[in-house]
């Protein structure tokens, strides 16, 4: 039975930093991890950051409802479980040790470690073995049980340690990524240190590795590699034959071995948005990987062979395109989290699995959108999901918690982004929201007995007679409404307000409203594919007397970013003002906002490249472009985050800048109008921060954050005092 989506959140304020507070955490998202205890007999859960302990049966349900709840407010990047203890690696929360048969699952970060991002745990009776990221490094820390006092800090040949396996408590295999697969032999002394060795160095791309009956098994992309106790390694293609799909999991038990395989490699898989940790590229490249390094294989499967038979008899189980979170078997039953299936458990019966049960999570993977103009507890936001099953319209409650608004528990999701709002002259409330193939105009009414009330919009094709493959941001100018789309060098469009109404009072809910377009409006030069063109927001603002709009649209010609402006003027087409132009390439320009600071107008445009540019807008006709301001390398691969969306709060000389950083997560910039942006603070969220929503509230502003893979966060943000006005 399918559970509602339960109101876990966390009694506000949570925490503190700077001036920002966390208030309330919307925790469910898509699947994170998963870890079974030694018996098989019972599994730990974490979809979003909403942790969950469920038993194993040995018959129908085969699976319990949870029997334990709780929230885990970190990048979970690995789970195991020894006795009593979950321990957890936490991303830069560290090492966690939790209590996994108690309520509420209470847990602990582990103190008097070195500094660090916690990327692998793995835990035997006696010892906790975590893999650790360091700006030199990554390290292998071992500790023992219970006391997890530190008894050795070795040092790896490698980038970071993706996983790691404990052959009892003296070895340790891990899995390398592009460094291999290695071996790491603890001595009986504390004063000596241990050498790491690198079994298997040119295999592929380690990702995963899982301690089998008779030795270790890993996950190398193309190749499975296999390790016999006490034997050279033997190095086996993928289970597949000819276009044999990429080994990215594997898990095994006394008799099999099982092999997670998809399509792309395993680098590609943990890449933004619906990977882990990775990045995205300048061109919007999937762990910012080009697309052309590499061939896709035949499909996603499960593969499994008796231990015996792995270089003859594999046997496939077909999946629909699935990712792979984690796999565990044991006592006759592989259990599995898939991205895009949720929780499956497989009985094992000879050569086949039967399947026994599965469960998609019930979550809002939230990017984009806004607080209701009609109730400004009711959140309108967007989701973008590859996992959870979106029902419902959330809203805040006396406590600012959130739960599901009564009678939208079976609504499916808004759309990717919210937008353009207006009120009519009953308090109903209108927007648009963006979706993968369109447009669609909604009527909220609170307290009416249809509150919801949806039309979809006729796409507009442009000259080409192109409607675009994707639909963003929207905003309303005006009486315009303006939206933004990709596949189209014309990436906005506009329309008159109040033919979109009039459209929707004449026709019944559902109709596909075909509203004429005001007008639309080429984006993209001829240097760009139409494929690849790309407007991602509309930002209108007032300036030098005219009604401007802001469209980052990609990169220009050269390679740097771009972003158009616009000036409207009623009944006359737009008026093309000189384009915002970033140096260097710097990928394409993907958000901005404005803010109107001591007479003067700025301009923030953010980009893939993780830059934020700076304008004088105050003359949109002669902006003056200011020094940019640089996200910090990510802890994780050096790279920079992209930047997906800005926001300005505050106003006169306490106006700052909140920047959604993907996996950087909320940053807090201070606005000089001398000096330009600087960073006052960094908040990491757990998932990857892509869009942001902002309101003022009783002096204070409302700032919410769209973590996509693990929910939402509401956070307070509350002026410098020295700064009011």
């Amino acid at each position: 039975m399918r559970r509602a989506l339960a109101a876990l959140a966390l009694a506000a304020p949570i925490a503190t930093g700077g001036e920002l507070e966390l208030v309330s955490i919307q925790p469910h998202g898509d699947p994170i991890a998963l870890a079974t205890n030694e018996a098989t007999t019972a599994m730990v859960v974490v979809d979003g950051c909403a942790v969950s302990v469920r038993a194993l049966l040995g018959a129908p349900p085969w699976v319990s409802d949870p029997l334990r709840e709780g929230v885990f407010d970190a990048t979970v990047l690995g789970l195991a479980i020894a006795g009593d203890d979950l321990f957890v690696a936490a991303g830069e929360a560290g090492l966690w040790r939790a209590a996994w048969r108690e309520p509420g699952l209470p847990r602990l970060p582990v103190p008097a470690l070195p500094a660090g991002v916690c990327t692998a745990v793995a835990a035997t009776r006696t010892r906790v073995f975590a893999g650790w990221l360091t700006p030199i490094g990554a390290r292998l820390l071992v500790l023992e049980r219970p006391s997890l006092a530190l008894r050795y800090d070795c040092a790896l040949d490698a980038a970071r340690a993706w996983r790691i396996a404990a052959e009892g408590d003296e070895r340790v295999w891990i899995a390398a990524g592009h460094d291999g697969l290695l071996r790491v032999d603890l001595p009986g002394s504390p004063e000596v240190v241990p050498e790491p060795v690198r079994v298997v160095g040119d295999a592929g791309f380690v990702r995963d590795v899982a301690r089998s009956d008779d030795g270790v098994v890993a996950a190398a992309d193309s190749r499975l590699v296999r390790v016999l106790r006490g034997a050279a390694p033997i190095v086996l293609p993928a289970p597949g034959g000819e276009r044999a799909p990429y080994v990215v999991r594997v898990a095994a038990d006394d008799a099999r071995v099982y092999a997670g395989c998809l399509r792309a490699p395993g680098e590609v898989a943990e890449g933004a948005p619906y990977g882990l940790t990775g990045a995205i590229g300048l061109d919007l490249e999937i762990g910012a990987i080009a697309p052309d390094s590499f061939a896709l294989g035949a499909g996603e499967a499960l593969a499994f062979a008796r231990a015996s038979d792995l270089e003859d008899v594999w046997h496939r189980r077909e999946l629909p395109l699935a990712g792979f979170r984690d796999l565990a078997a044991g006592n006759g039953r592989l259990v599995g989290q898939l991205l895009r299936l949720g929780t499956c458990v497989w009985r094992v019966e000879g050569d086949e699995l039967v399947d026994s049960w599965s469960e998609r999570p019930a979550g809002h993977p939230w990017i984009d959108g806004a607080f209701s103009l009609a109730d400004p507890n009711v959140v309108l936001f967007g989701t973008d999901s590859q996992g959870a099953l979106v029902r419902g319209v959330l809203e805040l409650d006396e406590r600012a918690r959130f739960r599901v608004r009564p009678g939208t528990e079976a609504m499916p999701s808004l759309g990717l982004r919210v937008g353009a709002q207006w009120l009519d002259d009953e308090g109903a409330e209108w927007f648009v929201a963006g979706l993968p193939a369109g447009w669609q105009l909604v009527r909220f009414a609170p307290g009416a007995e249809a509150e919801w009330t949806r039309w979809p919009l006729a796409l507009p094709k442009d000259e080409a007679g192109q409607q675009g493959t994707a639909y963003f941001a929207s905003a309303l100018a005006g009486e315009l409404v303006l939206g933004t789309r990709a596949g189209s060098r014309y990436g906005l469009v506009a329309w008159e307000r109040a033919a979109l109404v009039a459209a929707a009072r004449s026709n019944a809910a559902g109709t596909t409203l075909d509203v004429a377009c005001r007008f639309q409006v080429r984006t993209a030069g001829a240097h760009l594919d139409p494929e690849r063109c790309v407007a991602w927001d509309a930002v209108p603002f007032e300036a030098g007397g005219e009604r401007c709009v802001l469209v980052p649209a990609a990169r220009d010609a050269s390679g740097g970013t771009l972003t158009r402006v616009y000036a409207l003027a009623p009944g006359a087409p737009p008026a093309v003002c000189p384009p915002l132009l970033g140096g260097g390439r710097a990928g394409h320009a993907t958000c901005a906002a404005v803010a109107h600071v001591a007479g003067r107008v700025f301009a923030a445009v953010g980009d893939l490249g993780g830059s934020v540019q700076l304008f004088d807008v105050t003359s949109p006709r002669h902006a003056l472009r200011l020094p940019a301001w640089r996200v910090p390398a990510s802890v994780y691969d050096g790279r920079p985050d992209a930047v997906l969306d800005l926001a300005f709060v505050g106003e006169g000389d306490a106006t700052e800048l909140l920047v959604a950083a993907g996996r950087a997560g909320l940053l807090r910039l201070t606005l000089d109008a001398a000096s330009g942006l600087a960073l006052a603070e960094r908040l990491d969220t757990p998932g990857w921060a892509v869009g942001l929503a902002v309101a003022p509230v009783d002096g204070a502003w409302r700032v919410l954050v769209g973590d996509q893979k693990c929910g939402g966060r509401l956070y307070r943000w509350t002026p410098d005092p020295q700064k009011r006005k």
